[in-house]
């Protein structure tokens, strides 16, 4: 089994057990909305540090889409999160409506819009156009979570507790207005089981745009996305550096995306997929081993040689051309000069 298909049954099973534990929470109104909440934020913290490290636990298209845009994967791989996830959690509105029996049990947790609520002493009554800002806002807070605490490693191990927490207080707010979905597999597994699909473009539309919205904010602030290898997903080739200069070149890894660290691992302080090279020196290759320094010689002295004339143990040589390396003993006074002629 190779990485992409991992990856996408870890995406679907992590979708089918947020769709089957949280819309089945939110179908038998366990704990109220504060149960729902932490029934889906749950599933999320415990799935993330379970497949984190195979797929990123997305969990979730909106976060797919905004992780696609933020360029931290490829398209064919988004598409085929995005197929798994949708999968998942039909599977998980279906088995849901076995367990339950009838879709009439509290419309199998269907995200639906709130008509004539009363809260506040008053009633709140969620159109379209406010469902659909709502469901992006809240899906902004979500995928921005993910792109700054996850993908951009700021959360380290505590990125899955992060948003899981976000998806928390984001269904405390919009769980009794709009169903709190934030996640396009999760209204459409309960609506299909339900058959009920009121307002299904509001869920379907609002949470990617949200999820793109985050995207170019994170890319635009410069903590979404990670250094990417050159020439890839449009990224242009970098400048080339001064001569001598090292050149620090991304290689890819396995896992989140393209681009190596997955999910919930933090940044190391230097990863191992990092290499110093030369400037210039193309990634595939080796880097050269560095040439060995030539030690220049070190002059030295010459010994002196023999005497060319006898004398004494001791005595100088002060006859004949001095012998290397030793300085003639210079004439003391009243010795007459040596050498032919010197006596006349």
């Amino acid at each position: 089994m190779n990485e992409l298909s991992r990856a996408m049954i870890a995406e679907l099973i992590g979708t089918f057990a947020l769709v089957f534990v949280g819309a089945g929470a939110a179908a038998l109104s366990l704990g109220g909305v504060v149960g729902v909440a932490f029934a889906h934020g749950l599933v999320i913290v415990s799935f993330a540090y379970a497949y984190g490290h195979i797929s990123g636990t997305h969990i979730n298209p909106a976060v797919t889409v905004g992780v696609w845009a933020a360029g931290e994967m490829r398209l064919g791989k988004a598409v085929s999160y995005i197929i798994a996830q949708l999968v998942g959690g039909i599977l998980a509105g279906y088995a849901l409506l076995g367990v339950l029996g009838s879709p009439e049990v509290g419309n199998l947790g269907a995200t639906l819009l709130a008509q004539d609520l009363s809260a506040g002493g008053g009633t709140v009554t969620i159109p379209p156009g406010q469902g659909f800002f709502l469901e992006a806002t809240l899906t902004f807070f979500l995928v921005n979570a993910v792109l700054h605490g996850d993908v951009a490693g700021k959360a380290g191990k505590l990125a899955g507790l992060a948003i899981g927490l976000t998806l928390t207080l984001s269904i405390l707010l919009a769980g009794p207005l709009t169903g709190g979905s934030l996640n396009p597999a999760r209204t459409l597994g309960s609506a299909m089981a339900a058959h009920n699909y009121a307002d299904l473009w509001v869920y379907l539309v609002g949470t990617p745009v949200g999820g793109i919205v985050a995207a170019s904010f994170g890319a635009g602030q410069g903590t979404g996305a990670r250094p990417r290898r050159e020439g890839s997903a449009g990224l242009p080739p970098a400048p080339p550096a001064a001569s001598g200069a090292p050149v620090l070149h991304a290689v890819p890894a396995h896992g989140h995306g393209d681009l190596g660290r997955p999910v919930l691992r933090g940044v190391p302080a230097r990863p191992a997929s990092w290499r110093r090279r030369p400037a210039g020196w193309p990634p595939s290759r080796r880097c050269p081993a560095p040439a060995a320094r030539a030690r220049p010689a070190r002059p030295r002295a010459p010994l002196p040689g023999p005497c060319p004339v006898r004398r004494p143990p001791g005595a100088p040589c002060t006859s004949g051309a001095p012998s290397p390396g030793t300085r003639a003993a210079s004439p003391g006074p009243g010795t007459p000069p040596a050498g032919p002629g010197a006596a006349r």
